[in-house]
């Protein structure tokens, strides 16, 4: 069983469209309108996919594959959407995308695990106007609090929890 990497590559590329920039590479800061769209995109994708999608606290996005149960847990694989500015198309969709194909491969061969395989894409990982790289992940691993974060705010004065709550609110008018 081989993944399609042409199917893959596809992906990567169109991926990068969102936040392209001049330079040849992809802005898509956190909480962007490109972050926005590409996480509505990948979000839909999920769902095609009849996978069971969440979004967490953090605005992390979680897709399960079910298995069989004969295992407790999931395995969890992928990464982030976002990048730095003149970022690779590779860097953070990388992981999320290859996580996203690993399931397809295994849904068109028909292979059912013995326990849950789920992809995440974590928010705000790379570095962003809030000061807070690896914020999804650290976040669910439970290194920040709610108290800590209702008084972070960027450069322009935007609270990260009200970021986070318009964050959460798109993805979900996305359906």
């Amino acid at each position: 069983m081989k993944i399609n990497i042409d199917r893959l590559m596809s992906d990567i590329r169109e991926y990068a469209e969102y936040g392209k920039n001049d330079q040849g590479g992809v802005t898509r800061p956190s909480f962007s309108q490109a972050d926005h769209e590409v996480r509505a995109r990948f979000i839909k994708e999920l769902e095609n996919m009849d996978l069971k999608v969440t979004i967490d606290g953090a605005a992390n996005i979680w897709g399960r594959f079910k298995g069989n149960g004969k295992k407790q847990g999931s395995i969890v694989i992928g990464s982030h959407l976002d990048s730095v500015p003149n970022g690779g198309k590779y860097d953070g969709p990388l992981g999320v995308l290859m996580a996203k194909e690993i399931i397809k491969t295994l849904i068109e061969n028909n292979v059912i695990l013995d326990h849950d395989l789920e992809i995440v894409s974590f928010t705000a990982e790379e570095s962003n106007d809030f000061n807070l790289s690896t914020f999804g992940s650290r976040s669910f691993v439970g290194k920040l609090n709610i108290e800590v974060l209702q008084d972070v705010f960027d450069s322009t004065g935007a609270r990260l929890s009200d970021e986070l709550i318009k964050a959460g609110e798109a993805l979900i008018n996305s359906r």
